[in-house]
């Protein structure tokens, strides 16, 4: 790094790094007041708070929950998450929708910037971490105008990795739970951190796993509880649960636009096959780098296997790789290598996970539904090369993207910021 003299005028003020900061937080505040409005104009349409809250309803009522209700899409999370949402489902869907979005998007906001500050190797300053915040609004817009929940699951995700981080380990234990009773597949990332942490991890999850499994007991009668739980089973294994629709984006549209038939069989051995690969890499990696570096390496492994090879995998899922996927982009071009890698798997999953683009390619190139999920293997591609490459995968000191400020003016994450718990120098050690 060179080296400035304390004599030198500066050329960029701490306020130019703020504001790339703040003007990233206001694009996510217009984000939350368009989804508000288009709430408030009609609530129910492309969006599922619905259907959650019409969940909570039935459950108060002792009615079904894993049932056809007309005009309405089936609710396919636990009831556990029903009888959590209760405090919205009692407000009427349009305020209720409202506060869903903005609680969604201010945990999202909230769990990007703890995990950049706390868990992301390298320097961050302001400026890098606006930008980064900025970039993830476009593969994140699809989901959170759609109200999915989504946006909570990779955001509890992130706070989990915090908490590991910190050795938060009852925290972490928590913060995995929660995803998992919203949706049933966060559990492969489950698998995975407690592979690497078995003893702290196993037994205070699997205490909350239970306290959550519990819950629904002290708010209905038993039988009840144990009618909709066997629904939720049913549900779960069932022809409905196998049946695909035309928004699924995973391997096997790859495999159907190559027309190669794979049966159903043959793509469970693929689906095994690919999770053993997985943890493989992660416990490879556990061996090599800081907690930091393999929770990164983690998650974005998780996130795409679970886009790649996970069950029903929609368009609206993506957004579930966002903050990976611009962070790769972030760090390829501050690092001057495998660039064209990165921004051809930010630019797939960003802009194709909006159904626009897609519809705009098809009479052009034939396999146009088969490029989002290529942009998985993309960005696979990429973490294997740029974490295994000899040259240092740590963030430069200085940006190497224009206009950047000199090394010597950013404000350091790790420079004594509150909650991190690291020095400058211990961060940079990692």
């Amino acid at each position: 790094m060179q080296n400035v003299s304390a004599s030198e005028p500066p050329l960029f003020e701490p306020e130019w790094e703020r504001q790339w900061l703040h003007k990233a937080i206001a694009l996510w505040v217009v984000l939350a007041v368009a989804v508000s409005v288009k709430t408030i104009i009609e609530p129910s349409l492309h969006e599922v708070y619905t259907i959650f809250a019409a969940a909570s309803r039935h459950w108060w009522a002792d009615a079904p929950l894993y049932t056809f209700y007309e005009g309405m899409d089936t609710y396919r999370y636990t009831p556990t998450f029903a009888i959590a949402l209760s405090p919205l489902a009692m407000l009427p869907d349009r305020l209720g929708g409202i506060l869903w979005n903005l609680l969604s998007i201010a945990v999202l906001v909230w769990a990007i910037r703890r995990f950049v500050r706390e868990v992301l190797p390298g320097d961050w300053p302001p400026w890098r971490e606006g930008l980064l915040l900025a970039l993830v609004v476009v593969g994140s817009l699809r989901g959170i105008w759609s109200a999915q929940s989504n946006a909570l699951v990779i955001a509890l995700a992130l706070l989990a990795a915090v908490a590991i981080k910190g050795r938060r380990w009852w925290a972490a234990s928590f913060l995995l739970a929660v995803p998992v009773f919203i949706k049933l597949w966060p559990m492969a990332l489950v698998l995975l951190l407690v592979a690497c942490w078995p003893r702290q991890l196993i037994g205070r999850f699997s205490l909350v796993a239970a306290a959550g499994l519990l819950v629904p007991f002290f708010t209905r009668p038993a039988g009840v509880v144990c009618r909709q739980y066997t629904d939720y089973y049913f549900w779960l294994t069932g022809p409905l649960s196998q049946a695909r629709c035309g928004g699924y984006r995973d391997a096997i549209t790859i495999f159907e636009q190559a027309r190669l038939d794979v049966g159903r069989e043959s793509y469970l051995l693929v689906q095994l096959a690919t999770a053993a690969l997985v943890l493989a890499w992660c416990l490879w990696r556990r061996r090599l780098d800081s907690t930091g570096r393999l929770l990164v390496s983690i998650l974005s492994m998780w996130a795409a296997w679970q886009l790649l090879f996970g069950p029903g995998t929609e368009r609206l899922t993506y957004g579930l790789i966002a903050p990976m996927s611009t962070w790769a982009l972030l760090v390829s071009f501050a690092e001057k290598r495998l660039r064209l890698l990165s921004a051809a798997a930010w630019l797939l999953l960003s802009l194709f996970s909006m159904g626009a683009f897609e519809r705009a390619m098809e009479p052009i190139v034939p396999f146009a539904p088969a490029l989002l999920p290529a942009g998985v293997a993309v960005f696979i591609a990429w973490l294997v090369l740029h974490e295994t490459a000899p040259a240092s995968v740590s963030l430069p000191q200085g940006p190497a993207a224009a206009p950047v400020p000199p090394p010597h003016l950013s404000r350091r994450k790790a420079a004594g910021r509150p909650g991190s718990g690291q020095t400058a120098a211990s961060r940079r050690a990692e």
